[in-house]
């Protein structure tokens, strides 16, 4: 199977504008489309992203980077620390570390989303390709 199958998100949801590779895993850099139809839902009056989105699009941009389909087997940790409010904090930071697991093949990623001014979310999960 294609990875870029399962990214549900990318491209409508969010954009790409860059990745850099680093030592310890890579940095992404997104555009958050503050007139896609989740916030029209997530809340009509006082949209924000939700959390399960943060967490698929942190899925898609390890998949995209590792060029490997991947699914999450466990979210260790998960800390939202502040609200994403479309318009005001479109442009995001994924700071993604990884760790793969020589033995089972399972990656382990401890995310950070942000952006110039504040943290929004930590992350910690395993994906495993067997899935």
């Amino acid at each position: 199977m294609n990875y870029e199958n399962k990214n549900f998100f990318k491209d409508n949801f969010y954009s790409i504008k860059r990745i850099e590779n680093n030592d310890s895993g890579f940095i992404a850099h997104i555009q958050l489309n503050e007139k896609h139809w989740i916030y029209s839902s997530h809340f009509p009056e006082n949209p924000i992203t939700p959390g399960v989105c943060l967490v698929q699009i942190a899925r898609e941009l390890i998949v995209i980077n590792l060029k490997q389909n991947l699914n999450i087997t466990t979210v260790k940790n998960i800390k939202f620390l502040n609200i994403i409010v479309p318009g005001k904090s479109d442009f995001i930071t994924f700071k993604i570390a990884i760790k793969k697991d020589e033995d089972d093949a399972k990656i382990k990623a401890n995310i950070v989303i942000e952006d110039s001014k504040i943290a929004y979310t930590k992350i910690s999960m395993v994906l495993d390709p067997k899935l």
